[in-house]
């Protein structure tokens, strides 16, 4: 049996092994200041719903969100995040985990199947609003296979 915090614990840590060298990272559990960054990535987990598959076996949907911050003048350089977090993500597979057992076996996969980018109006942003704050939210999905 797999639990839904070896799926969450794989993808953070997935998100700072390929994305922490490049960006700051806000991500759950983890102190961070976004009024000390011109950029950021912050990314959550939106949860997952069981659903069957066609040979009668549980395939649980995932799906988690990276959202895209810049205060930076142009949209270039959020572009070039948005196109990082796609490539980290779009059609790869996520080895999950058990990170309670020595040498961290592979207990299963996380099939990325889908990205979706989609610009957020500057009221919608959490973080504290400056005139130049632009953000970008990409939604992964994926089904979590054994």
């Amino acid at each position: 049996m797999i639990y839904p915090e070896t799926v969450v614990i794989s993808f953070m840590k997935r998100m700072e092994t390929e994305l922490g060298s490049d960006y700051a990272l806000d991500l759950p559990g983890i102190d961070f200041d976004s009024v000390a960054q011109a950029e950021w990535l912050e990314a959550r987990d939106l949860g997952y719903t069981p659903r069957p598959s066609r040979d009668g076996e549980k395939v649980d949907l995932w799906t988690f969100q990276v959202n895209c911050y810049d205060r930076g003048p142009t949209m270039w350089r959020i572009i070039e995040m948005v196109d990082d977090v796609d490539a980290t993500w779009n059609q790869h597979d996520l080895a999950v985990r058990n990170w309670d057992e020595i040498g961290d076996p592979v207990v299963g996969w996380l099939r990325c199947e889908q990205t979706t980018a989609v610009a957020v109006p500057a009221s919608g942003a959490r973080a504290t609003r400056t005139a130049d704050l632009s953000q970008v939210a990409v939604t992964i999905r994926g089904s979590y296979i054994e």
